[in-house]
């Protein structure tokens, strides 16, 4: 029967088969414009990745107590700032372009409804950044806030965009086409 899938190699090889039928459904071949999405959309998450964990280790360098009062409100404003400039935007564009993609009863629902709370909490860690007192407070929440958003975005890199590319009818390329900037990184 169709269950709820939670094996990241059953994910992977439902994408192998699905890309296996598509090749003998077509005489072109895979779906290029899909395959080049997906590496887009990876490559960007890793840069937005990074960005992210550099902020946040700022975040916890100030917050060891070494650091001045001025330092510290630097590096949490540029943490705050990256955040709301590129964070915030790449979950409202997921939630917005990618997730209506998978059906509710399908496959990935259980995912998408996992994804869609590391949303909340990821949100919820960075208005604790701006919120909190204490340097150390808002240490604590920034590495948090990077933690939880590396393992999402290799959820989204190795779960849900090569699930999405198994849906009859559905383009990952068209999906984020356009989009890119918002679901992942441009710099």
């Amino acid at each position: 029967g169709a269950g709820i899938v939670t094996d990241p190699a059953q994910f992977a090889g439902e994408r192998r088969r699905a890309l296996g039928d598509r090749r003998a459904a077509s005489r072109s071949g895979p779906p290029t414009r899909d395959i080049e999405a997906l590496k887009a959309v990876t490559l960007q998450h890793r840069a937005l990745n990074a960005a992210l964990h550099r902020h946040a280790k700022a975040v916890c360098e100030a917050g060891t107590g070494l650091q001045t009062s001025i330092e510290v409100h630097r590096s949490t404003k540029g943490f705050l700032n990256f955040c709301r400039a590129e964070i915030l935007p790449h979950t409202l564009a997921e939630e917005q372009f990618l997730y209506p993609l998978v059906p509710s009863d399908g496959r990935g629902a259980l995912l998408v409804s996992a994804m869609r709370d590391e949303h909340r909490r990821i949100v919820d860690l960075i208005t604790q950044v701006d919120v909190v007192r204490r340097p150390a407070d808002a240490a604590a929440a920034a590495y948090g806030a990077a933690v939880l958003f590396a393992t999402h975005a290799y959820k989204g890199d190795a779960l849900l965009l090569p699930h999405i590319m198994t849906i009859p009818g559905v383009s990952l390329a068209d999906a984020v086409e356009g989009r890119l900037a918002l679901i992942g990184y441009d710099g």
